[in-house]
């Protein structure tokens, strides 16, 4: 990585780091949304894609990152999962470079993830 390329990437981690200590203060709303969506999935008998509150698969992650669009942010993880923000966070920076890929919109599985998960201790 090039000089110029870590300057750039400490500077748009400040600024996520900035962002995320803003949304921090709608943490409890987000936790209070993701908890109605599992009692909902509950009633419905669908299968909940977390497990409970602080845990997080590598399985979850990436079904929703396969279900999605476009790249998510932690927050957006955390909310589909069920596991709390700073679980997400941890989790997607434990396994950056190995399974994800933070872009500029948010996280990505990096290309043959799901070949290698049978590696990942």
């Amino acid at each position: 990585m090039t000089t110029r390329q870590q300057a750039v990437l400490t500077a748009l981690d400040e600024q996520i780091a900035d962002l995320e200590a803003k949304l921090a203060r709608y943490q409890p709303l987000l936790e209070e949304l993701a908890q109605l969506k599992r009692v909902r999935a509950t009633l419905l008998g669908e299968r909940l894609t977390g497990g409970r509150k602080g845990t997080l698969t590598t399985e979850a992650v990436l079904g929703v990152m396969g279900q999605a669009a476009r790249p998510l942010s932690p927050l957006e993880i955390a909310e589909r999962t069920g596991a709390h923000g700073t679980v997400v966070r941890s989790h997607l920076s434990r396994w950056q470079g190995k399974l994800y890929r933070r872009e500029s919109e948010g996280w990505i599985p990096l290309e043959g993830t799901r070949d290698r998960l049978d590696h990942v201790g």
